[in-house]
C-alpha cells in the first residue's frame, strides 16, 4: 500500500517574511512622509531649518509689508505725504514723519529697513487733469543695508510702484 503524499495545509495567513516586508515598507513610507512635512514647515518658516530654507516665508513677509506700507501711505493722505518731502526711510527702531506714527506697519524680522519715495508729479494720462494730482509712489524693503538713509548700492529685496492721486 502506497502512502499518499502529505497534503499541505492551506491556511489564509501570511508568512513571517511577508509580514516583515510589509512592516519595512510601512516604516519607509512613514519616515519619508515625516521628512516631507518637516521640510514643508521649514520652507514656510514654522520649523527648524537651515538658513536658505526660509525663502518663501521671507518673500511672503516682504510682500505683505510692501502692501501694508502702500496702504498706510494712502491712509496718511496725499497732502500729508507730499507736504513732508518725498523720501522716507523706515528702520526697525526709527522712521521719519509721517511713517513714525502709530499704525505704521512694522518691518518683518530679518529686514533692515524700508524706503518710501514719492516722485514729482506725473504727466496725467487724460487731457485737462491737474499735473500735480498724480504722483508715483515707490515702496522698497531691504534685507541688508549699511545705513538706512545712506542711498548705498544695495538692491532692494522687493520693490513696488503705484500711482497715488489727490482726492
Amino acid at each position: 500500500m502506497a502512502l499518499a503524499p502529505r497534503q499541505r495545509a492551506r491556511g489564509g495567513g501570511f508568512t513571517t517574511l511577508e509580514v516583515l516586508m510589509a512592516l519595512v515598507i510601512v516604516v519607509m513610507v512613514v519616515v519619508f512622509t515625516g521628512r516631507v512635512i518637516v521640510t514643508t514647515f521649514a520652507l514656510i518658516g514654522r520649523g527648524e531649518s537651515f538658513t536658505g530654507e526660509r525663502a518663501a516665508r521671507a518673500r511672503s513677509q516682504a510682500v505683505a509689508w510692501v502692501q501694508a506700507a502702500t496702504e498706510y501711505t494712502r491712509k496718511v493722505g496725499f497732502d500729508e505725504v507730499v507736504a513732508n518731502c518725498c523720501s522716507f526711510w523706515i528702520s526697525a527702531s526709527t522712521a521719519t514723519y509721517p511713517y513714525g506714527g502709530a499704525g505704521r506697519p512694522d518691518l518683518p524680522t530679518g529686514f533692515q529697513c524700508g524706503h518710501v519715495q514719492v516722485s514729482d508729479a506725473l504727466t496725467p494720462p487724460w487731457p485737462g487733469a491737474d499735473p500735480n494730482a498724480v504722483r508715483l509712489v515707490t515702496v522698497e524693503i531691504f534685507r541688508v543695508k549699511a545705513a538706512c538713509a545712506d542711498g548705498g548700492p544695495e538692491q532692494p529685496y522687493i520693490s513696488h510702484q503705484t500711482a497715488m492721486a489727490d482726492r
